[in-house]
C-alpha cells in the first residue's frame, strides 16, 4: 500500500464500490486497505461479483508490484495513474470473456472512472 499507484487505484475502487453499493454512503473507502490487501468478501457481493472484484484486484496487485520497481514512477501525474485503471479494468474484462464469465460490474468500473477522470479533487 505504500505506492501511490496503489493507493490510487484501491481508493477509486472503493468510491466506485460505496457508490453502487451503498448509494454513495461510505463504507468501502474506510474499509479499502484491508480490501485490496486482504480480498475481503463481503455479503453485498454475489459470487459473480466477488469473482470480478477478486480478479481486477489481482491484476491491480501484479501491475503495482511492476510499477513500484520502475523508477518512471517518480514522474508520474494523475493522468498515468487513469490511463493504467483503465488497462486493468480492461484486462480484466478481457480475461473474463475469455473464460466465459460476465464483467459487467468492471465495466461500470470503467465508466465510472471515465466519468471521474477531470475531477482532480476526487484522484487527490
Amino acid at each position: 500500500m505504500h505506492c501511490v499507484f496503489s493507493k490510487y487505484f484501491i481508493d477509486s475502487l472503493a468510491r466506485f464500490l460505496d457508490k453502487t453499493f451503498n448509494n454513495s454512503q461510505p463504507e468501502f473507502i474506510f474499509l479499502k486497505e484491508n480490501f485490496y490487501l486482504f480480498n475481503m468478501h463481503y455479503d453485498a457481493f454475489s459470487n459473480n461479483e466477488y469473482l470480478q472484484l477478486t480478479l481486477i484486484i489481482l491484476i491491480a496487485k501484479e501491475r503495482s508490484i511492476k510499477i513500484n520497481n520502475d523508477e518512471c514512477l517518480n514522474r508520474w501525474t494523475n493522468f498515468n495513474y487513469f490511463s493504467q485503471s483503465l488497462f486493468i479494468a480492461q484486462l480484466t474484462c478481457q480475461i473474463l470473456k475469455n473464460l466465459g464469465k460476465t464483467c459487467e460490474l468492471i465495466e461500470m468500473y470503467l465508466d465510472f472512472v471515465l466519468s471521474y477522470k477531470n475531477d482532480v479533487q476526487y484522484f487527490n
